[in-house]
């Protein structure tokens, strides 16, 4: 090779030095995984999201929240004497007695990482040509961490370097071990795979994802580990992933071209064109490495059908935007216990939404809502046996758009985010004794505000308003559950308001105060 290919062969390494600047707001990883089979026969879109948000969480000190979100136990951070971190945590399946092994390795970061970058010499993978040849300072990178197995603590007895032994040792044990990273991390994850390929771990029973990864061999090796189950996603103006880049194979000093293994999904701006992807001619930008935008890309599979809903429990607060192309939101709730939930959305957004039972393909018991909330949004009280539901959220119009936050509150459950001056259901209702007075607002039209009541001796109660403002008030007992024993009041009251004299038991009661109009605002 001549001198100058030489040092356009380096030139083109170099370009991967540049750090991956990361974000750690990927707020939608609610699910649990709960099922061996998850690992197992994985679903790309379902995966991707986990390990987009990991791939992210590696990059901060102790990100574990990926991991931990998605149920694994033991999650630790790891950093190696060569600066390799990674993010390491187990998941075990009782009904199964196997294990999944997550490992998360971090990108490019520091000094240290961008001279594993450079370090662009070829040698051979296992010791032999048989393993081909692969990237010098990738395998340095890989085989540090592979120096720390005998180190992690996967439970409270095995180490890393048991549990890979016993698999190993015992085949039916079949453990599963996931992998996952972003630049400089997926070219260590997929090196680290197909290391436990070389020591014994079958093929099938490893997972790897990689964002934005550069190509780590010849083709030899990949021949050689293309049986791994494993997913590259890219952005088509990345140039790191699409770097043809020679390498200098020692001791021979030859040209070695690397290329890549494993099934490949590419995006552009957010729309997946795999089938369709051509890397002649396409624009390179080094932000299109961020893992903030391969996030983004990944974020755009939630949410668009029932079969990607975005899971979330029954007692949450999510902001999300619908978007001009994503005009309609989906998410699966499910409902731990019996009873009624309050459903709702608030923000500046003109928003509908539908609810469905776990049948979701015919809508016979399709529950629909819209403008009953605040300032047009939805909001629903419904009845709901536990189980599975999924909610289908849209604007009022078709070309609606804009943020909201949606609310999910019940069973003596609900967050406290996003609360005005009172309460917005009967779980955030503000508590009143019998005897004080408490000033409220109605901040927008159709504002609710909810007051929990204790009576401590059963008697007649006077509960009124007073104020400039036309006020409705709904009074219910404390199985709010039913509404069988609800009393409601509006315009007795001076001025509009209202005014109940009801005859109470000592108990628990809730009030719902509220506008005697839709469009009523004003202080009470």
């Amino acid at each position: 090779m001549k001198y100058c290919e030489r040092i356009f062969s380096l030139c083109l390494i170099i370009i991967i030095l540049i750090p991956s600047y990361a974000c750690a707001d990927f707020t939608q990883i609610y699910e649990q995984y709960n099922s061996f089979s998850d690992f197992v026969s994985p679903s790309d879109t379902k995966l991707s999201i986990m390990s987009a948000a990991a791939s992210d969480d590696v990059y901060y000190a102790n990100g574990h929240a990926a991991l931990d979100n998605a149920g694994f136990l033991n999650v630790t951070f790891i950093s190696t004497g060569n600066d390799t971190q990674a993010v390491v945590g187990r998941k075990y399946f009782s009904d199964v007695n196997k294990k999944v092994i997550g490992i998360s390795f971090r990108g490019t970061s520091s000094t240290s990482d961008w001279l594993t970058d450079a370090n662009v010499i070829a040698v051979t993978f296992n010791g032999t040509s048989d393993g081909g040849l692969v990237h010098n300072g990738f395998l340095r990178a890989t085989e540090s961490f592979v120096n720390m197995e005998s180190k992690i603590f996967i439970d409270d007895i095995d180490t890393l370097e048991n549990i890979i032994a016993k698999n190993i040792e015992n085949k039916d044990q079949n453990d599963i071990f996931y992998l996952c990273g972003h630049s400089l991390g997926g070219a260590i994850a997929t090196l680290y795979a197909a290391k436990l390929i070389d020591r014994g771990i079958k093929a099938t029973n490893i997972i790897v994802y990689t964002f934005g990864a550069p190509a780590v061999g010849n083709n030899t090796f990949k021949n050689s580990y293309n049986n791994i189950n494993m997913l590259r996603i890219i952005n088509n103006h990345d140039p790191v992933p699409n770097i043809n880049y020679l390498a200098l194979a020692s001791p021979l000093y030859a040209a070695v071209g690397y290329t890549h293994l494993g099934r490949q999904k590419v995006y552009d701006n957010k729309i997946d064109i795999t089938g369709s992807f051509s890397f002649s001619n396409i624009y390179q930008d080094f932000n299109y490495h961020k893992m903030a935008l391969y996030k983004e890309n990944i974020g755009w599979d939630l949410n668009k059908d029932f079969n990607t809903a975005t899971p979330v429990p029954a007692t949450v607060v999510i902001s999300d935007t619908l978007t001009s192309d994503e005009a309609i939101k989906y998410y699966k709730i499910t409902i731990p216990v019996t009873g009624q939930y309050f459903i709702y959305t608030r923000g500046p957004s003109s928003i509908v939404g539908t609810l469905y039972d776990s049948s979701y393909s015919s809508q016979t018991s399709v529950t629909s809502y819209g403008g009953s909330g605040e300032r047009g949004n939805f909001r629903m009280v419904v009845n709901l046996t536990a189980g599975t539901y999924y909610l289908e959220v849209r604007g009022s119009t078709s070309s609606e758009t804009g943020s909201y936050r949606l609310h999910i509150d019940g069973i003596n459950a609900a967050s406290s985010v996003d609360r005005d001056d009172h309460g917005f259901s009967p779980w955030t209702a503000t508590s009143v004794a019998v005897g004080s007075v408490t000033a409220g607002t109605l901040e927008v039209g159709n504002d609710r505000d909810y007051f929990k009541i204790t009576i401590p001796v059963t008697g007649q109660y006077f509960i009124y308003t007073r104020g400039p403002s036309l006020i409705a008030g709904t009074l219910y007992d404390a199985g709010y559950s039913s509404q069988t024993s609800v009393t409601s009041y509006g315009g007795s009251g001076e001025q509009g308001n209202f005014r109940m004299v009801v005859n109470l038991t000592a108990g628990t009661y809730y009030l719902e105060v509220r506008g005697s109009t839709s469009s009523e605002t004003g202080s009470y």
